[in-house]
Formats: structure tokens, C-alpha cells, sequence
């Protein structure tokens, strides 16, 4: 009797304990359900990207996403917003390493595709871009990015008919970039004639405070600062009403000290640098004459701008030991002249850039011995009572510098107002390794670095001008996004 209650209870234990593994087992795989609906909701949802960028803060970020990465490596959450703080801060190749796994999912996230369309947009890879992009675009919360991200794809690639196929909001809701592009209908900016041509070679009208050369608007000759931190053509708007050449569309340009004024976008019939002709260009109208007037008073017709979006056409190089514009065309038969320009045993640094924005050109830089910052160049950046670069606030304190005392500027912004800056001193300062030693910084209000970082989405720290870049040939290289510098012998 005693065995028969004995193997009883061994039975029901036995029961009691099969049913608890299939009630566990059946927990256990609606919580596995439960987990991976979960890790589908949260895919599907955008996840957004920092939207402070100073760069103290954005690293200790980093850090804590680090340490969860490390603890829960399964977080997708987590993983974006990590690679999401690495594209902030500029660190580009590492963010493109973390995203690159989540895009071989079966589905992947829509936050880690447009991480990923916009790292390969700034590093020049415009067809992948504009095939992520375009997989987004029936995404809800997306949509209006992936526009965005086209219409940038269709302007480097003078790819303009395109965006018209991205029109379905109200004539209002159009941006001015959009409204510039939509304007020329079928037409192809920055159509090109070498007349015959392999290389033109232009000299310099002036090499300081920035180069100057001349070029033809519509057929009237003058005078242009090359300067890669604008746009494309830019012109004078008095010069423009001159040569007939009216705005399509107004937006308000951002100018130096957090400035804001009067902007727009036109079309220029042709621009002539030396024998090269481009047709259908695309024109910005500001006001340039108080610059003429407070930086280049002894250069006659200063009145334009050659800046990022015309020297693409090309693979420009600015040759400072000369005093001339060298233009090759892209692709091999530039590059295979690009050889005798720049000689391999001259060459002192080949720097990675990226193109963000509509124009903005960053590579890697250090200063005060701290490396790895984000360097904005701008060739026509030109400073009074200072020869060294422009610092961000959140750099100055990064580097624990005090804050300088801020007086009225010794120059007009663009839009002839005054703003206040303050100077810094600096003990070292370059791009790449290539060391400037020290010099005489400046820090603008108005945040104008923040701004730009805002726009990008990603820090810009600093940014260098024609001081620095004056003791180079440098080439821009935009088929290999390569900055490629040659140090010049300095006149005694």
C-alpha cells in the first residue's frame, strides 16, 4: 500500500512537473513572441538622432551606449543610437561599422537605412544614397527625410528633372533648394564645353587675403574669391540686376556672427573660368560689396564667389606657390594628369573629406595637440586681428579654454552688419598631421558653428581658412573625396 501511495506521488510530481515545463515552455515562448514583436515595434519606430552637438556631451554619451552595447549587444535601439552619437561626432567609418550588420536583416530598421543613406551621402557614395533613400520613401515616419536626402543626391549629381518626381506637397511647403531645381525643367546644369581642352590653367588676380580670379558671368568679365566654404556661383545682387539675372526664389542666408539677411537662388545663362564654358549654372545672389570694399578694396570687380558646387565640375587645384587655378576633368583622364600636378615624393598629406549639406566640406584636424576634429575649410575665409582658425564654442570648452572677452568686430559679415568676436590664443593647429604651430584664434558670437553643426547633424569644431591653406598646393579630389596637399617654398 505504502509503495502504491509512493509511485502515486512519484506519478503526480512527475505530472506536476511535466505540466509546469509546458506551461514554462509555453511562457517561455510567448515571451519569446512577446521579445521579438517587441524588437519589430521598436525597429519600425523612428529613432532620432542626437540634437545637441557639443562634443563633451556627445562623448559622454558614447560612453554610456558603450556599456550598454556591451552588456545587452541584442538592443537595436541601443546600437542605432550608438552608431547615431559616432556619426555626430564625426567619427564616420566606425558609425558605417556598426549600422552595416543591421542592414543584412531580413528586415531591417528604417532608422539604421537612413543612418546609412546619409554616411554614404557625405562620403560621396551617391548611388547607394539615393537607393536608400528611395526605400524609404513609403515609410511613414520617413518619408519627408528621405525627400530631403534625394533632393541632396539629385543636386550633387546635377541629377535636376529628378526632383520633380518628389513633388506632391503644396507649392508653400517647397524649400528653396527644391524650387531652384524644379526651375530648370529638363535642362542639365553646369553643362560643360572644353573648347578642345584637356587642362586650363588660370592665374591668380590677387593670392591674398584670399585667391582671386577672373572669370566671365553671361559675358561680362570680373573678378571671383575661390572660396570652399560657399555654395557654387555666388554674385553680388546689385552685379546680378546688371547682367539680368533675377532671383527665383528668396531664403534667408545665415552670415557671419549669426547674421541674418537677404539670399536667393537664381540662374546664371554662363560662367567662363579661362576657356572652359559652363551653360545652365546654378547662381546665388548676396551681398558682396562690403567685403569687396573692407577685404579686397585693392582688387578692382570683386564681384562674386567660385565656391564648392562649380569647382566639382572638375578636380580644381588651388596652386598657391604659382598663384593659379589648375582644372582637370573628373574621372581618369584628370586623374591621369593629376599625376604630374601633384608629384607622389611633393605630396605631404592625402586627407579624406566629406560633402555635407549642400557644400560643407569637413576632414580631420587637431588642435592644442587634441585630434580627430571635425575641420570645416573654407578657402574664403578671411579674419582681422587673428591668423588662425575659428573655434566652436563647445570646442573651447572641450579644451578648458576661457572664455575670451568679446568686443565689436573689425569687419562686416556679408550682410554689412557687425558682430562680436573675441580672440584665442592657440599653441597648435592643422589638418591631418600637418602642424600650423601657433597662432591667434577667433571665437564669433552667434553660434556660427553650432548652426552649421545643427544643419549637418554632425560637430563642427573648427573652422580654417586661407592663413593655413595658403602655404599649399592642394587639390580637391571629389571622385576620391581626397584632399591631397604639397607644402610650397616659402618666398623669404
Amino acid at each position: 500500500m505504502n509503495k502504491i501511495i509512493r509511485s502515486s506521488v512519484i506519478l503526480l510530481m512527475l505530472y506536476v512537473a511535466a505540466l509546469g515545463a509546458l506551461l514554462g515552455g509555453c511562457a517561455s515562448k510567448e515571451q519569446e513572441k512577446k521579445q521579438a514583436t517587441d524588437q519589430t515595434s521598436s525597429s519600425t519606430k523612428s529613432i532620432d538622432p542626437p540634437i545637441h552637438f557639443s562634443r563633451g556631451a556627445l562623448s559622454n554619451q558614447l560612453k554610456q551606449q558603450e556599456q550598454v552595447l556591451k552588456d545587452s549587444p541584442d538592443d537595436l535601439r541601443n546600437t542605432i543610437s550608438y552608431a547615431q552619437t559616432l556619426y555626430a561626432l564625426g567619427n564616420f567609418d566606425y558609425a558605417e561599422k556598426i549600422i552595416e550588420p543591421l542592414l543584412n536583416k531580413k528586415n531591417p530598421s528604417p532608422s539604421a537605412i537612413e543612418l546609412s543613406a546619409r554616411l554614404n551621402y557625405v562620403k560621396g557614395n551617391y548611388q547607394e544614397a539615393e537607393t536608400l533613400y528611395r526605400s524609404l520613401l513609403k515609410k511613414k515616419d520617413f518619408s519627408d527625410k528621405a525627400k530631403k536626402g534625394l533632393r541632396h543626391v539629385f543636386y550633387q549629381t546635377n541629377q535636376y528633372a529628378k526632383v520633380q518626381k518628389l513633388i506632391d506637397e503644396k507649392e508653400s511647403a517647397k524649400d528653396p533648394l527644391q524650387k531652384l531645381m524644379e526651375s530648370f525643367g529638363e535642362e542639365t546644369p553646369y553643362q560643360m564645353n572644353w573648347n578642345g581642352l584637356e587642362k586650363e590653367t588660370i592665374p591668380f588676380v590677387a593670392k591674398d587675403p584670399a585667391p582671386v580670379i577672373p572669370i566671365e558671368v553671361n559675358g561680362v568679365r570680373m573678378n571671383a574669391v575661390i572660396d570652399t566654404g560657399a555654395d557654387g556661383l555666388m554674385i553680388d545682387q546689385e552685379k546680378a540686376l546688371e547682367l539680368g539675372i533675377e532671383p527665383i526664389v528668396d531664403f534667408e542666408g545665415r552670415f557671419e556672427g549669426g547674421n541674418q539677411g537677404f539670399a536667393a537662388y537664381a540662374r546664371a545663362q554662363s560662367l567662363k573660368l579661362g576657356n572652359v564654358e559652363l551653360n545652365h549654372v546654378p547662381t546665388t545672389l548676396i551681398p558682396l560689396k562690403n567685403r569687396q570694399e573692407e577685404f579686397l578694396s585693392e582688387v578692382s570687380e570683386v564681384h562674386a564667389v567660385i565656391g564648392v558646387n562649380v569647382l566639382r565640375q572638375f578636380i580644381p587645384t588651388i596652386d598657391n606657390q604659382t598663384g593659379e587655378l589648375v582644372l582637370v576633368p573628373r574621372g581618369e583622364t584628370g586623374h591621369n594628369q593629376l599625376k604630374n600636378i601633384q608629384p607622389g615624393e611633393k605630396v605631404v598629406g592625402r586627407l579624406a573629406f566629406t560633402l555635407a549639406g549642400t557644400h560643407y566640406l569637413h576632414t580631420k584636424g587637431t588642435l592644442n595637440r587634441t585630434n580627430y576634429l571635425n575641420m570645416l575649410v573654407d578657402s574664403g575665409l578671411m579674419t582681422k586681428g587673428g591668423n588662425g582658425p575659428i573655434l566652436s564654442g563647445s570646442l573651447m570648452k572641450l579644451l578648458k579654454m576661457p572664455t575670451p572677452q568679446l568686443s565689436e568686430s573689425a569687419m562686416s559679415g556679408m550682410d554689412g552688419n557687425r558682430f562680436q568676436v573675441g580672440m584665442v590664443s592657440i599653441s597648435s593647429y592643422g589638418l591631418g598631421n600637418i602642424q600650423a604651430g601657433s597662432a591667434i584664434g577667433q571665437y564669433y558670437s552667434g553660434e556660427m558653428l553650432e548652426s552649421l553643426s545643427q544643419s549637418n547633424g554632425f560637430v563642427s569644431d573648427a573652422a580654417i581658412g586661407h592663413s593655413y591653406l595658403k602655404n599649399f598646393k592642394w587639390t580637391i579630389d571629389f571622385d576620391e573625396m581626397s584632399l591631397i596637399l604639397s607644402q610650397i617654398e616659402q618666398s623669404v
